[in-house]
């Protein structure tokens, strides 16, 4: 079976989601940094910007909250463009088999 390019729109499809997981681990990431850092938290620029975006958005979300549901987003994102081309690719693959099929069956009469 010959290999099936990727389209443009699957590649950018696949970017946007890759940006938005990793934007999403990223905070993650701050987050852990922020807890486990030898400061006061008076003291810690990481806690005190989580305690400002809280406060701005009035949610309870820190930056752990907004890595999950941004990895989250990512990933469901990826998963539906992998669906799509998986269902686009399987209904090719079926056409050809009926087209062989029929042309194989054309030249058996």
């Amino acid at each position: 079976m010959k290999k099936k390019k990727v389209s443009t729109k699957e590649l950018v499809g696949y970017i946007i989601a890759g940006v938005i997981a990793l934007f999403g681990l990223s905070l993650m990431i701050t987050h852990t940094v922020g807890v486990y850092l030898p400061v006061l938290n008076s003291e810690n620029a990481i806690v005190i910007a989580e305690n400002n975006v809280m406060t701005a958005l009035k949610i309870g979300l820190d930056f752990l909250g907004w890595g999950i549901i941004f990895l989250a987003i990512g990933v469901i994102v990826a998963l539906i463009i992998l669906l799509t081309v998986a269902k686009k690719v399987d209904l090719d693959v079926e056409k050809n088999q009926r087209r062989a099929q029929r042309l194989g069956q054309i030249r058996e009469n």
